[in-house]
């Protein structure tokens, strides 16, 4: 049971960093912002 609690933690802590829009879901918007933001990647 610990280990679920830790996979859940850590899960939630990707989302956070990943959720540009802060909006509670990683979703297109999130991912569009990561790559205008990333040297290198043209949208």
């Amino acid at each position: 049971m610990a280990e679920d609690n830790r996979i859940k933690e850590v899960f939630s802590e990707i989302v956070k960093k990943l959720d540009y829009n802060k909006d509670g879901k990683v979703d297109i918007q999130d991912i569009i912002v990561l790559a205008i933001r990333t040297p290198g990647i043209h949208v």
